[in-house]
């Protein structure tokens, strides 16, 4: 006789998922195709830092530093 005797598994039924989650499955293409997303864009260094008015001293830096 074998010393090991395999017995066959018997699946499980799949985890309960949140109502939320369905929801959010359903709704997905639909919020990701939405208008008021924007697409991500490129930003030039020398335009960011003038639109934020970049100083030294914003860094805790000292000018003249």
């Amino acid at each position: 006789m074998a010393d090991k005797i395999e017995i066959p598994r018997i699946p499980r039924d799949p985890k309960p998922r949140r109502p939320s989650y369905d929801n959010v499955a359903r709704n997905i293409e639909k919020w990701a195709n939405s208008a008021g997303l924007q697409k991500p864009h490129e930003v030039d260094c020398d335009d960011l830092a003038s639109r934020l008015e970049w100083s030294p001293s914003l860094a805790g830096g000292r000018a003249g530093e």
